[in-house]
């Protein structure tokens, strides 16, 4: 929780109070500020409580986005779904206080992964575009965009990045096996 809520809490403090402060040089305050959320705490999915604290996340996005909007100032977070990362085969580790050091290649990791991805029904049958897992740069795009001056009319939102997955399902279905729908037929 002290990484999820108090550092999203310092980071908007004082971050905020750089991108108000105005000069010479920058005569009008301005900025965009990106947290990363979790999507399993917009949808009330299954998780331990200290992964859902972030939402705690979410509300301060959402508060201070109405606070410094006077200052030409933006707040969004990016709510990603289980991406193919290291996380999960490197987090057993670091729970028995092993020095982190990365041995894997990218495709023993996605190997791992993928298991632990079947259990949220990920990867399952990729014929739907919702059974997939994000890569790590498809995540980094959301945020690229919304740290641009691109979606100007977007301000204290938590984009959902997760293939589609919370709108093909609802309830507990959100993070286990979605079951196959046939296409429309136009």
């Amino acid at each position: 929780m002290s990484v999820m809520q108090t550092g999203t809490f310092l980071a908007l403090k004082y971050g905020t109070q750089a991108m108000s402060t105005t000069s010479s040089n920058k005569p009008k305050s301005k900025g965009n500020i990106e947290v990363t959320s979790k999507c399993s705490t917009l949808g009330g999915a299954f998780a331990d409580m200290a992964y859902i604290a972030a939402n705690g996340c979410n509300d301060l996005v959402r508060s201070d986005a109405v606070q410094l909007s006077s200052s030409n100032i933006r707040v969004d977070a990016v709510a990603p779904s289980p991406a193919t990362i290291s996380i999960f085969t490197t987090s057993k580790l670091a729970e028995v206080g092993v020095e982190y050091q990365l041995k894997k290649t990218a495709e023993e990791i996605r190997n791992e992964s993928a298991g632990i991805y079947q259990g949220f029904g990920l990867g399952e049958d990729e014929t739907y575009y919702y059974n997939r897992s994000a890569a790590p740069g498809e995540i980094a795009n959301v945020a690229v965009f919304l740290a641009s001056d691109l979606p100007m009319a977007i301000n204290g939102q938590a984009i959902v990045a997760d293939s589609g997955k919370s709108v093909a399902a609802s309830g507990d279905t959100s993070t286990g096996p979605v079951l196959p729908m046939s296409p429309f037929i136009l």
